[in-house]
């Protein structure tokens, strides 16, 4: 099942480090961006949002995320973001 998320970004990015050891995963047209690590210093500026830890530094742009779920699939679970459009920006 899915579960929606309120659109509360930052907060939610913000709580991803007390869940330990995590997968990020980013992609567009041209390529996949994993990493395993934890989302670690999380800093919420006016232009967009950073992940800085030693295995996931990310540059995430908030405006342009839509939709969340919380989803629960074959014994695992995930966070799952979209844009308007409705592509996956961030898992």
């Amino acid at each position: 099942p899915a579960v929606p998320l309120r659109a509360e970004w930052d907060a939610i990015l913000a709580s991803l480090e007390a869940l330990g050891p995590v997968m990020a995963l980013t992609r567009n047209d041209a390529c996949v961006h994993e990493k395993h690590g934890v989302y670690r210093g999380v800093e919420t500026g006016p232009h967009g949002t950073l992940v800085l830890d030693e295995q996931i530094d990310l540059r995430i742009f908030l405006a342009r995320w839509a939709f969340g779920y919380a989803v629960a699939h074959g014994g695992r679970a995930s966070l799952q973001f979209f844009d308007t459009h409705g592509d996956a920006v961030h898992k």
